[in-house]
């Protein structure tokens, strides 16, 4: 029992440590009552337990007559019982006003529900957990307040206007049948299965909901968001999804049911009027007053595109509409305009306009109506567009090309004396290369490269990766130090030419006869290509203060070629600016803090303007972060 008072004075003649104290591994369980304000200034008295260690350090004295023990909880231990309390208490004082929103799921109540009852104590005590959206956590309760930036996602819009269309679901019975169907009142949809969220309304696209039916479900943080998008229209096309239409007969605007309601139409007409497998013309419809079915044909793209989602035929269509037809009718064409025989291969596809101006346009109505690729592999005929596969052309130009094509240069000779089979790609690098194939041209024509043969012009020392080629170019410098130091521990003198033992900048590595061929001579191009490119400093390991001492004596050095030294120093002037500069990531992770703050510009051209540009973000960072790839 603890009654709060810390001075616990009836215990101070007693010994701190007496004989046979409580065991310390236990939890006491102390109930207790507190006060709570309720509706209409009355009093309430809410159950609280606490549960307390049995711990020496909590409980320092007992009295073994009275059986009473002194505690001494720490600060904040007996607050988590409280709250617990205030938890369970306002849960169920909230339960009148909560909304059933799912099965085994309650709503929390709106603050205007809670004040129009008059129950301000309750808004207090919901205030006091942290608020609305706070305790409806703790409540276990679903909240309507959606978290901040939660309507700046657009794929978050799309799901709660799916649930909004859903929500639109009317269930109704067959005057006729008895049957069970449901009609949205957005897209107007009839269907008779129980429809689900992911169907946007019952037709082949989404609708979006007008203006009227979200003020109607009084879903008005739906319309803010949807203004905060650009608009009905703007959210529409960024979605997908289909306008809302008005009038009757909205729900032939899904295929499915116009598909079915046409069946149903040819049915009734008989095959005396309709031949089997073919649709009735729009006359015909209209005779029977069927002008739902003309004015849903127009907007499902006429009666051919009908006709073949419907694997069927126009009324009059001719012979050519279906695909065998076709294919034997533009076989023989194809055969009789290149002088082939009916059985020799490698006829090839011809093209509308060829088969437009031989005067054929039946062949040309069924070149669109059934596609070409669908056409020629019907018909046998080989495309125009097609090309060997990269093994078979690697085949071709090793087996049937004589003489042997060597390097790319022959093959351009190759290419433009006419010899080039159609199948053969022009620019074999740029066709395979775009499908993933290519490796090079050594590969590709079959040559096995010897070192110094000048016709094959296929690198035959491949480049060296660049952390090997910038080992390989310190080790170079060490090397060329320990004979710079052992030739002048023997005072002799070395000879000054333009090989330079070492490069130590872009200028002299670029005229280092001593290079090794594994080294490529413009780094910066072969390494950036593979975005491993780090600058010369880093590649010629070069550190700060061989920069700064370049810097100092470049004012008066004169080069071995005769030329000052104005470029080196201004080169080392610009290496020492792009050191300053922080990495691409640290330097766009601080442009997206900045812009989160609305600090920093928004287009390249305030960006250029920007005064306050820190200094480790570089003034053009396209060309410096390009440079380190």
């Amino acid at each position: 029992e603890y009654d709060g008072d810390e001075d616990d004075e009836q215990y101070a003649g007693e010994p701190s440590a007496p004989a046979g104290p409580p065991p310390m591994s236990l939890v006491l369980r102390v109930r207790g009552h507190r006060d709570v304000a309720g509706a209409g200034g009355v009093t309430n008295k809410e159950p609280i337990t606490h549960l307390i260690p049995l711990a020496r350090a909590i409980f320092p004295r007992w009295n073994p007559d009275t059986r009473t023990l002194a505690a001494d909880p720490p600060f904040g231990l007996l607050d988590l019982g409280a709250r617990q309390s205030k938890i369970r208490g306002l849960r169920r004082d909230l339960q009148p006003y909560c909304s059933r929103v799912a099965k085994g799921e309650q709503g929390m109540p709106k603050k205007t529900a809670l004040a129009r009852a008059g129950r301000e104590d309750l808004i207090e005590r919901i205030d006091e957990l942290g608020g609305w959206y706070e305790a409806a956590a703790q409540l276990g309760l679903r909240s309507n307040r959606k978290p901040n930036g939660y309507w700046e996602n657009l794929d978050f819009l799309r799901d709660e206007l799916l649930q909004l269309i859903y929500a639109f679901w009317f269930q109704e019975e067959d005057e006729d049948t008895g049957e069970r169907m449901w009609y949205n009142d957005i897209s107007g949809a009839l269907t008779y299965e129980e429809p689900d969220v992911a169907s946007g309304g019952g037709l082949d696209t989404p609708v979006m909901p007008s203006i009227s039916d979200i003020q109607e479900a009084k879903r008005y943080d739906l319309q803010h968001a949807i203004i905060f998008h650009g608009g009905f229209i703007e959210v529409a096309e960024q979605l997908g999804w289909m306008q809302k239409r008005y009038g009757e007969n909205r729900h032939l605007l899904s295929f499915a049911r116009y598909a079915e309601e046409m069946r149903d139409f040819i049915e009734e007409m008989g095959e005396d009027a309709i031949p089997r497998g073919r649709l009735p013309t729009l006359r015909m419809m209209l005779d029977e007053d069927r002008e739902d079915l003309v004015n849903a044909a127009r907007w499902h793209g006429g009666m051919w595109e009908i006709a073949r989602r419907m694997r069927m035929q126009p009324y009059a269509a001719s012979a050519l509409s279906r695909l065998p037809d076709a294919a034997r009718a533009i076989r023989e064409f194809a055969l009789e305009e290149q002088g082939l025989e009916a059985g020799d291969a490698g006829p090839l596809m011809p093209s509308h306009e060829f088969i437009v101006s031989r005067g054929r346009h039946d062949l040309g109505r069924a070149y669109y109506l059934h596609g070409r690729t669908r056409l020629a592999d019907a018909a046998g005929l080989e495309l125009r567009t097609r090309r060997y596969t990269y093994e078979e052309c690697r085949r071709f130009m090793r087996v049937e090309v004589k003489p042997r094509v060597r390097n790319s240069t022959a093959f351009r000779r190759w290419r433009e004396s006419g010899s080039r089979p159609r199948l053969v790609p022009a620019d074999p690098a740029k066709y395979y290369g775009e499908t993933g194939e290519w490796v090079d041209w050594a590969h590709f024509l079959g040559v096995r490269v010897k070192p110094g043969d000048p016709e094959a012009r296929i690198r035959a020392t491949p480049f060296l990766e660049y952390e090997d080629a910038k080992r390989r170019v310190r080790a170079a410098r060490e090397l060329e130090t320990s004979k710079k130091s052992s030739s002048k521990a023997s005072g002799s003198l070395g000879t000054d030419d333009d090989s330079f033992d070492v490069p130590t900048t872009s200028s002299e590595y670029r005229r280092w006869r001593g290079k090794p061929p594994c080294l490529p001579r413009f780094p910066e191009g072969v390494y950036g290509r593979r975005g491993e490119w780090r600058g010369w400093d880093d590649f010629l390991g070069r550190d700060d203060t061989a920069v700064r001492e370049t810097d100092k004596t470049d004012d008066t050095a004169v080069r071995r070629d005769g030329s000052t030294g104005q470029s080196t120093r201004e080169s080392a002037r610009r290496r020492r600016r792009r050191a300053r500069h922080a990495s691409y990531q640290d330097a766009r992770a601080a442009m997206h803090a900045l812009a989160r703050s609305g600090e920093a510009p928004r287009t390249s051209k305030q960006f250029q303007l920007w005064r306050s540009r820190p200094s480790e973000i570089p003034p053009n960072p396209r060309a410096t972060y390009l440079r380190t790839g």
